[in-house]
């Protein structure tokens, strides 16, 4: 199938998602790298709203993203598999299992930290559990940052199916 300015199918999925995986590596990383140091020098209260609307800014867009970016990677893993060489189906494969991988990582993994911090949010003596709200924040920034390596390893790996390393 050829489409406008030469692009094919393929190299749409290929845009599509390497782009959205790198984006969605990116954007759950700033959540910890840039949005949560700032929120250490914050009141136990205020931390707390603001990290909620980190997460709520996540939810957002985090499962639509890599649900975009698994459907362009599962075309390219089923064309490729056909037409280049099975390696590379699979790589196109893995790459967005890992990116999709988000989303059971934060229920698995995230969730009960996520309702302990919206919580403390919503009580009345946020200001109270200061120490608690601190030491929630610091678990989930943590696993925050190993949700961001699925889709940063299958950006990666994304960029070498690409490259025709797999080929």
């Amino acid at each position: 199938m050829s489409l406008a300015a030469g692009f094919t199918g393929v190299h749409i999925a290929q845009l599509v998602g390497i782009g959205s995986s790198g984006y969605l590596a990116g954007f759950v990383s700033a959540a910890s790298i840039l949005g949560v140091p700032p929120l250490y020098f914050a009141p136990p209260e205020v931390a707390t709203k603001q990290w909620a609307k980190i997460y709520h800014t996540g939810a957002a867009i985090v499962p639509a993203t890599a649900a975009t970016s698994f459907l362009a990677y599962l075309y390219l893993s089923y064309n490729s598999g056909h037409t280049v060489s099975p390696a590379e189906g699979y790589a196109y494969l893995a790459a967005g299992a890992l990116t999709l991988a988000v989303a059971p990582y934060t229920l698995l993994t995230m969730m009960t930290t996520n309702r302990a911090i919206e919580a403390i949010a919503e009580s009345k003596d946020a200001a109270a559990q200061g120490d608690q709200v601190t030491s929630l924040i610091q678990k989930w920034n943590k696993l925050n940052l190993g949700r961001a390596s699925g889709p940063i390893i299958g950006f990666g790996i994304g960029l070498l199916a690409l490259g025709g390393f797999f080929a």
